[in-house]
């Protein structure tokens, strides 16, 4: 598998994700859980396209690199960014 198809893979599965996130902030009253999982999806999908924008402008394999790097890393952020925040969230609403 090419990156090409795991990229637009990223971006079909980021936005799936969005669609079912709102869904659920539309449905269920716990909307925080949701906000924070549709910003990643956003996030996700912003990247990749990001990504995929610098591939189709011929921009080196290096840069590329660093760039699928920083979205693993920035989602790996938001992921602890995020857990931190329900654990604040439930430690708030139980005092």
């Amino acid at each position: 598998m090419n990156l090409d198809k795991i990229l637009h893979l990223i971006q079909i599965l980021s936005l799936v994700s969005l669609m079912i996130n709102v869904f659920f902030m539309v449905t269920t009253p716990d909307i925080l859980k949701y906000v924070m999982f549709s910003v990643l999806s956003i996030y996700l999908f912003m990247a990749t396209s990001w990504i995929n924008h610098a591939r189709k402008n011929n921009v080196n394999n290096s840069t590329i690199t660093k760039q699928v790097a920083g979205v693993v890393l920035g989602t790996i952020i938001l992921i602890i960014i995020i857990t931190a925040l329900f654990k604040l969230v439930t430690v708030l609403q139980a005092v």
